[in-house]
C-alpha cells in the first residue's frame, strides 16, 4: 500500500504534488495551521486570493481548502459527480464558499475548528457536530484521494490503510525548528506593514528563557541584559533605546519593571518578568499603522498569550522539566512549566504555569564613575575632584614632572567587584473563550511574580575626595604614566572602601484582558476589548560600608584591565584593619504601573470591481497611571535600639567592625584573576545586616521621601480610520494599508515641593494632540519577489520620570542631582521603510530593507554646577562622605551637578537589515537536514554633538553601529541540534563631556548558545542547552572621541563575567 501511494504521488505534476504533500503533512497529521493569534472566526474577516476552476466537486472541494487554510473532513468520493462553480477573485472563504456551491446540492459551511463540513441542509442541525474519528477518517481519505485514484474510501476507512497513511505522513511532515521558521515567514508575507514574528514551535514550546531572549533572532532587535540575574530583560530596536519601544500584550499597551530598574520610572518594559513559555507568539512592528498603539518610533512589540481555539483547537497538554547548572554560581537551577487547553464544542480553556529559579554569580572590577586628572579637578571639570599631596616625604616622582603627574588620569574607584543573585519567577496564564459561528469572546488572564535576592560585596581605593573634607590627599611614592596617560604605581594616603549590600526586589504584575468580536454579516465586524494591568515592584537598597585610611597601595591596570593589581599593607581579612568609619544606608523604593485601556472597532469588507479589502474605524482611551515613592530609612536606622541594648549612634567603631566576617561569603570568585588582584576581605554577611541592623524596620517606620516620590496619569483618548485594499496590477497582487490616528493627552503629574521646612502638594497639568498618518505597500514583483514600502509619523512619550520628578539625587553618594520638566513633550519621528524579499523556497527567505527615521524634539540633557544650598534637599539627600567633619553637616556650598531637560534636539538615524534563512533540503544526505538563519543591521546616526574642551565638536554614535545573529540548526528524525551567536557593536552611552575630556562606551559583546534535542518518543523529548558558551566579557570603557589619551579601553568602567549555564531537561505532552 505504502509503495502504490509513493508511486502515485511521484507521477503526479509538481502542483499537484506540492498540493498532495501539504494535505498529506497538515492535514492527515492533524496539524492544523496556528492562527497566529486570531480566532478561527477570523476567516470571515480575512479576504483571500481564490482561483478555482469549475468542475467535480472532489476536485474543486480540495483546491478550496488548501486556499481557505481550512481542513476538509468528508471522503471526496462522497461528492465526485457534482458539478460546482468556479471562484475567480478575492472574497472571504465564506464567500468564496458560498459561489463554489451556488445551484447545487451541496450546503456547507466552516465550523469553530476551521474545519469544512458539508451539510444536506442549513448550518446548525445535529450533522454538523462529527465525531472526531469520523472527521479524521474523512481527513485521510481526502489525502488519498488527492494521491492515489486506485484507493477507495472502503479502503481507507480499514484500520491498515489509516497505520500506512500515518506512516506517510510521518515520513514528510515539517515539524520543530523549521515549523516555527514557516509559520513567522508567513505571518512577514501576510502582513502589508514592516512585520517579523517569532512563533514557538507549539503552544508553550518557546526555546528560549523569556521573550526577550527570543526576540534577538528578528533583524534589528538587540537584546539588553539584567546586570543581576544576567537574564535579557529590555531590548532595543534598530539601535534606539527601550524606552522607544512599545509593548503590548495581546494588543493593550502595558508597563512593568524589576530587579535594580525599580525606581528609575523610565517607560522601559521589562521582559524577565514573564516566561516563554506562556506565550505563543510575538509579533514585532517595525513600520506604523493606525490602529497600532501610538508611542513606538522604534517599533511595537505585541506579545500574544495563546487560547483554548488556537491552533487545533483539541485537548492539549504539554510540560517542561530541567535542571540547570551555572559555572560561575556552581549551582543548579530547577525550572518546571505545565499547560492544559481543551475545548468541548463551543467553549473552551487553557490553563499554564510555568516556574523558575537560578542563581547567578557575576565577578569583576569597578570604577564605578569617570576617570579625572588633579589638573581638571582643581579647574572644577570633571564628575570628581581628588588632591595629591606634593609635601610629603614619601613622594618620589622618578622621572617624571609634577605637571605629567596632574594630568594624568585616574579612576573614581579602583575596585573589585563580587555578586550573587537569586532569582524565583512563578507565572500563570488562563484563558476562557467561547467561539460560535458569528461570536467569540475571550478571557485572558496573565499573573507573574518576580524575586530577586541579590547579595553585592566591593572592595577597594576610593580616588574620588581625597584632600577633600579632611580626608588627607594621596602621595605619589613610585608612579609611572603608561602609554594611555594613566597613572599607576605606589601610592601613600590611599583611602579603602568596603560595601556590603544585600538588596532584595519583588514585581508583580496582572493582566485581565476581555475581548470579543461579532460578526454582524459577511461584511461587518464589531470588536471590543477591555483590558486592566497592574504591576507593583518594590526594591530594598541596604548598605553598610567601612573605610579605612592611611593605607599604601599598588594600582596597576597597565597588564589587566579585567583583574588589575591591587595590592595593600594591610590585612583587611582582619575587621580591625577598618580604622576610620562604618556607616550605614537603608534605601526602599516602590514603582506602580497601571493601565485601562477600552476600545470599539468597527470593520467593513468591500469589494469594488477589482479591488477588495476592509475599513477599519476604532476608538480607544488608554489610561495609564506611575506612582513612584521612595524611603530613606537611615536616620531611623542609627536611631533605634538594636539587640545589644544600644543604638547604632551609641556604638563605638571596635563594636561595629567586631560583627564583620573575615571573608566575603560570595564563592567562587573571580576564578579568571591572577596574582594581585583581591579575592577576599573582611564583611558584612546578610544575615547580620538585616538580624543586627534591622533595615526593615527602621523603613517601615519612616514617612515616604516626599521630594522623590511622584504620581502621573496619561489619558490618551485616540481614533484612527485604516483601509486594507488589494487588488491585482499587472497580474501581480498588490496590497496597501492607510491610515491616520488621532490622540488626545492629558498629562497630571503630582509631586511635593518644600516650603520652608514642609513638603506641599504639587499639581501640574498639561496636554498635547498629534495626529499620525501612516502608509504601508506590498506589491509582488513576481510569484516569489515582494517589494514593501512603508512611511509614517510616530510617536515617542518622555520619560514620567523626567516630567514629574522633582529634584531628586538618586544616588547619596554621587554629587549629582536630577531635575524633572513638566513641560517637556513627546518626542516625534518621520519614518520610511523599503524592503525586498524573495521567497525562493519552502522556509526560505533573502530579504534586504532599508529605513531612515528624522527624530525631532528629543530632550537635551544640560548640565550645571549648583550649591547643594540652592537645591532645598534635606541633608539626608546625600552620604556622609560629604559630611564636613568640623561642623558635623553637608557643606551649604558644596558643588552639584544639576542635569535637567528640555525638547530641542535632533536624531537623524538610517540603516539596512538583511536577513536569511534556508532549509537545505537540496544537499545529500544528511547535510539536508541542516538550515540557517542569519541577519544582520547596520545603522548609521546623526545625534547629539559632543564638545571637546578645547571646544572640537563631534558627532557620537549613541547607537550600537551594526549588530547581527547567525544560527545553524539541524532536524532529522528525533534529532535536534541548535548553535546561534547574537553580536552588536558598541555605543556611547552618554553625550555630553563631564569636563574630563572623556566619553563613556559600552563595549561590543556577543553570545554564544547552543541546544541538543531528542525525541524519545512521539510524545516525550530530551533537551540539552548550554548559554553564554564563551563567558562573554561585558564591560564599559573610557575613550576620547578624537583619539587623544591613548586606548580608551585601558580606563575600563566595569568589566564582569557571568559564567556559562548547562541545562538538561525533558518535555512533552499528555
Amino acid at each position: 500500500m505504502f509503495v502504490r501511494i509513493f508511486l502515485n504521488l511521484t507521477r503526479l505534476l509538481p502542483t499537484q504534488r506540492q498540493l498532495a504533500i501539504v494535505v498529506c503533512s497538515v492535514v492527515l497529521c492533524g496539524q492544523i495551521p496556528y492562527s497566529y493569534g486570531q480566532s478561527s472566526a477570523a476567516l470571515y474577516d480575512e479576504h483571500r486570493k481564490f482561483d478555482i476552476a469549475g468542475g467535480d466537486a472532489a476536485q474543486t472541494l480540495l483546491l478550496y481548502a488548501v486556499q481557505a487554510d481550512v481542513t476538509f473532513g468528508l471522503a471526496l468520493s462522497s461528492v465526485s459527480g457534482v458539478k460546482t462553480n468556479p471562484v475567480s477573485g478575492f472574497y472571504s472563504p465564506s464567500k468564496a464558499l458560498e459561489l463554489l456551491l451556488a445551484n447545487t446540492p451541496l450546503v456547507a459551511h466552516i465550523n469553530n475548528k476551521k474545519q469544512l463540513i458539508l451539510l444536506n441542509n442549513a448550518p446548525g442541525n445535529e450533522a454538523e457536530d462529527m465525531k472526531e474519528s469520523q472527521f479524521k477518517k474523512g481527513l485521510i481519505a481526502t489525502a488519498l484521494s488527492a494521491i492515489s485514484i486506485g484507493v477507495t474510501a472502503q479502503d481507507v476507512e480499514s484500520a491498515d490503510t489509516q497505520e500506512q497513511a500515518a506512516t506517510v505522513v510521518e515520513t514528510i511532515e515539517v515539524r520543530g525548528i523549521r515549523q516555527s521558521l514557516a509559520k513567522s515567514i508567513s505571518i512577514k508575507k501576510e502582513n502589508t506593514a514592516m512585520v517579523d514574528a517569532v512563533v514557538a514551535e507549539d503552544i508553550g514550546k518557546f526555546p528560549d528563557a523569556n521573550i526577550a531572549e527570543s526576540l534577538q533572532r528578528i533583524p534589528g532587535v538587540y537584546l539588553e541584559r539584567d546586570g543581576a540575574s544576567n537574564e535579557g530583560n529590555r531590548i532595543t530596536i534598530r539601535g534606539l533605546d527601550s524606552s522607544y519601544a512599545v509593548t503590548t500584550i495581546n494588543g493593550a499597551p502595558v508597563h512593568t519593571t524589576s530587579s535594580m530598574n525599580v525606581g528609575t520610572s523610565t517607560r522601559d518594559f521589562n521582559y524577565d518578568v514573564f516566561p516563554s513559555e506562556l506565550f505563543g507568539q510575538v509579533n514585532v512592528y517595525k513600520s506604523s499603522m493606525a490602529e497600532l498603539t501610538e508611542g513606538g518610533i522604534g517599533g511595537t512589540v505585541d506579545l500574544q498569550t495563546p487560547r483554548p481555539f488556537d491552533g487545533k483547537g483539541e485537548e492539549t497538554g504539554r510540560y517542561s522539566v530541567s535542571a540547570g547548572y551555572n559555572d560561575a554560581s556552581e549551582s543548579f537551577n530547577p525550572k518546571l512549566s505545565a499547560l492544559y487547553s481543551n475545548t468541548w464544542d463551543n467553549f473552551g480553556a487553557l490553563f499554564g504555569i510555568a516556574y523558575a529559579s537560578s542563581v547567578n554569580t557575576r565577578s569583576g572590577y569597578e570604577t564605578t564613575g569617570q576617570y579625572n586628572t588633579n589638573a581638571l579637578g582643581k579647574e572644577r571639570k570633571g564628575t570628581f575632584r581628588f588632591n595629591i599631596d606634593y609635601d610629603d616625604p614619601r613622594v618620589n616622582l622618578g622621572d617624571l614632572t609634577q605637571e605629567q603627574v596632574d594630568n594624568a588620569f585616574l579612576p573614581r574607584f579602583h575596585r573589585a567587584y563580587a555578586s550573587e543573585n537569586t532569582r524565583e519567577r512563578l507565572s500563570s496564564v488562563i484563558s476562557l473563550q467561547y467561539m460560535g459561528d458569528d461570536f467569540e469572546v475571550s478571557l485572558d488572564t496573565l499573573l507573574a511574580n518576580l524575586t530577586d535576592q541579590r547579595d553585592e560585596y566591593t572592595f577597594g581605593v576610593a580616588i574620588r575626595n581625597s584632600g577633600q573634607n579632611g580626608v588627607p590627599g594621596i602621595v605619589p611614592m613610585d608612579v609611572f604614566i603608561d602609554e594611555n596617560n594613566n597613572l599607576f604605581g605606589t601610592f601613600g594616603n590611599t583611602t579603602y572602601f568596603a560595601e556590603s549590600f544585600p538588596y532584595d526586589s519583588q514585581t508583580d504584575f496582572y493582566s485581565v484582558n476581555l475581548r470579543g468580536q461579532y460578526f454582524l454579516n459577511e461584511d461587518i465586524t464589531i470588536k471590543g476589548q477591555l483590558t486592566r494591568s497592574q504591576s507593583k515592584a518594590e526594591l530594598y537598597r541596604n548598605k553598610v560600608f567601612n573605610i579605612a585610611d592611611g593605607v599604601t597601595s599598588v594600582i596597576d591596570s597597565s597588564q589587566n584591565t579585567v583583574y588589575p593589581v591591587l595590592t595593600y599593607d594591610r590585612d583587611f581579612t582582619d575587621p580591625t584593619a577598618w580604622n576610620n568609619m562604618v556607616d550605614i544606608g537603608f534605601l526602599q523604593n516602590n514603582e506602580k504601573d497601571e493601565d485601562v485601556l477600552a476600545s470599539l472597532q468597527v470593520q467593513w469588507n468591500f469589494d469594488a470591481g477589482d479591488w477588495y479589502g476592509n475599513v477599519k474605524f476604532g476608538v480607544s482611551q488608554a489610561t495609564s497611571t506611575k506612582t513612584s515613592t521612595s524611603k530613606n530609612g537611615t536616620s531611623a536606622a542609627k536611631s533605634q535600639i538594636l539587640s545589644n541594648g544600644k543604638s547604632f549612634n551609641d556604638m563605638s567603631l571596635s563594636e561595629l567592625v567586631g560583627l564583620m566576617d573575615n571573608s566575603m561569603p560570595i564563592s567562587p570568585f573571580a576564578q579568571k584573576a591572577g596574582e594581585g588582584f583581591p579575592t577576599t576581605w573582611s564583611s558584612y554577611s546578610r544575615n547580620t545586616i538585616e538580624s543586627f541592623f534591622m533595615p526593615y524596620q527602621a523603613l517601615s517606620q519612616t514617612d515616604i521621601d516626599f521630594n522623590s516620590s511622584f504620581e502621573a496619569e496619561e489619558k490618551v483618548s485616540s481614533v484612527f480610520i485604516q483601509t486594507d485594499l488589494r487588488t491585482d496590477i499587472f497580474d501581480r497582487a498588490f496590497k496597501a494599508n492607510l491610515g491616520v490616528r488621532l490622540s488626545d493627552t492629558d498629562v497630571t503629574a503630582n509631586n511635593y515641593t518644600l516650603d520652608g521646612n514642609t513638603y506641599i502638594p504639587n499639581v501640574t497639568s498639561g496636554g498635547y494632540s498629534t495626529v499620525l498618518p501612516s502608509v504601508n505597500m506590498a506589491y509582488d514583483l513576481t510569484d516569489e519577489l515582494e517589494l514593501r514600502a512603508a512611511i509614517g509619523k510616530t510617536i515617542t512619550r518622555v520619560g514620567l520620570n523626567r516630567i514629574a520628578a522633582n529634584v531628586l539625587i538618586a544616588d547619596p553618594f554621587k554629587a549629582v542631582a536630577t531635575a524633572g520638566n513638566p513641560d517637556l513633550t513627546p518626542e516625534e519621528s518621520l519614518s520610511k521603510d523599503v524592503s525586498l524579499s524573495w521567497y525562493f523556497s519552502e522556509g526560505g527567505l533573502l530579504s534586504a530593507g532599508l529605513f531612515w527615521k528624522t527624530i525631532q524634539d528629543q530632550p537635551v540633557e544640560s548640565s550645571t554646577l549648583v550649591t547643594f544650598e540652592s537645591l532645598k534637599l534635606p541633608e539626608t539627600a546625600l552620604g556622609p562622605i560629604f559630611i564636613d567633619p568640623n561642623t558635623g553637616k553637608i557643606p551649604p556650598n558644596l558643588d552639584i551637578v544639576l542635569n535637567s531637560y528640555e525638547n530641542g534636539a535632533e536624531q537623524k538615524l538610517s540603516g539596512f537589515e538583511i536577513a536569511y534563512q534556508q532549509n537545505f533540503t537540496f544537499l545529500p544526505a544528511p547535510f539536508n537536514n541542516l538550515g540557517t538563519i542569519a541577519s544582520y543591521t547596520n545603522v548609521d546616526t546623526k545625534s547629539a554633538n559632543w564638545v571637546a574642551n578645547n571646544g572640537d565638536v563631534y558627532n557620537i554614535p549613541t547607537v550600537p553601529k551594526y549588530g547581527y545573529t547567525l544560527a545553524t540548526y539541524y532536524e532529522d528524525g528525533p534529532i535536534a541540534l541548535r548553535v546561534s551567536y547574537a553580536f552588536k557593536s558598541e555605543k556611547y552611552v552618554d553625550p555630553l563631556n563631564r569636563g574630563n575630556d572623556l566619553n563613556r562606551v559600552q563595549a561590543s559583546i556577543g553570545y554564544l548558545d547552543a541546544s541538543i534535542g531528542y525525541k524519545v518518543s512521539e510524545d516525550v523529548e530530551l533537551r540539552f542547552e548550554a548559554t553564554n558558551l564563551s563567558d562573554a566579557l561585558e564591560y564599559q570603557y573610557y575613550p576620547n572621541p578624537a583619539g587623544l589619551y591613548g586606548d580608551g579601553k585601558s580606563r575600563k568602567n566595569a568589566a564582569y563575567y557571568s559564567g556559562r549555564t548547562f541545562t538538561l531537561g525533558l518535555r512533552g505532552a499528555f
